[in-house]
């Protein structure tokens, strides 16, 4: 199990006069095993330097280290990294045309499951751990209900083994009846399986009941972090005590805890995912 370092991490929009620094010199460490919850309102910078974290965006300063080794961002086999990504709007983060077991042979770890009924099992047991294993491989995206989309790509990330899985505002796109399932899917997968989670929200909320500890992130930098509930209940910056007046009260309870009993779903949508 190792570290997800970013050191100085800074991202720059545009060149010359017209350039912007969106993050500016993030440093966070995500610890082997634990869940960091990265907070901010839309525009804070927060998707731009996860993405960056995972090489989809070039930095302009910093590095990326994993267990005290700088990354090379521009390995072109996803594979060989250490880190996976699941991403908010499951409708465009799947291709429509490919079967949900052809989507995830394709993110298999290399080096394993070589012939096709080691794939087979293999797929199997990713559509089993993320509770679609009454849907079957040869399901289209569109056959699909938002949250079972999501649960497809969840397992296309875990596909890879990753160290660490990135989250970015995994639940935001879904019918609020399926949100709770999917965030407690997530976590019960965290714990049993070991990696390492960051976890993108706007929504305090959802960050506390996901985290072990917390960022805040504003105009491109980090204004305070440490422990979930430390930051909770005594906020050292006006802005995360902003975002916390921000959660609305009827949203309180709303995500039940990992484990605990589950009312009966009353839209088809909650059936089906």
């Amino acid at each position: 199990m190792s570290q997800l370092q970013l050191e100085d991490v800074r991202v720059t929009y545009g060149r010359g006069r017209s350039a912007v620094e969106v993050v500016r010199g993030v440093s966070l460490a995500v610890d082997p095993g634990t869940v960091l919850g990265l907070v901010g309102e839309s525009g804070s910078g927060k998707s731009t330097l996860v993405r960056a974290a995972v090489g989809l965006v070039p930095l302009s300063g910093g590095r990326i280290l994993f267990d005290g080794t700088p990354l090379d961002l521009r390995m072109s086999r996803a594979a060989t990294r250490p880190f996976s990504m699941v991403f908010q709007d499951p409708y465009s983060s799947l291709n429509p045309r490919m079967r949900i077991g052809e989507t995830i042979i394709e993110t298999l770890a290399h080096g394993r499951a070589s012939t096709r009924a080691s794939r087979e099992e293999e797929v199997a047991r990713l559509l089993d751990l993320v509770g679609l294993e009454h849907v079957g491989p040869n399901a289209l995206p569109a056959e699909l209900s938002g949250g079972q989309r999501q649960r497809v790509a969840l397992a296309r990330a875990l596909a890879g083994r990753p160290k660490v899985l990135i989250a970015d505002e995994v639940t935001s796109a879904l019918d609020v009846s399926v949100q709770g399932n999917v965030l407690n899917l997530l976590r019960e997968l965290q714990a049993e399986l070991g990696f390492s989670l960051v976890f993108i929200s706007h929504n305090l909320a959802v960050v506390r009941y996901m985290s072990d500890t917390i960022a805040v992130m504003n105009k491109g930098r980090i204004v305070e972090e440490g422990p979930a509930q430390a930051i909770i209940d005594s906020p050292e910056h006006v802005y995360t005590a902003q975002l916390l007046e921000a959660v609305p009260r009827r949203m309180e309870g709303r995500v039940r805890p990992v484990g605990s009993a589950v009312s009966q779903p009353d839209t088809e949508e909650e059936v089906d995912t």
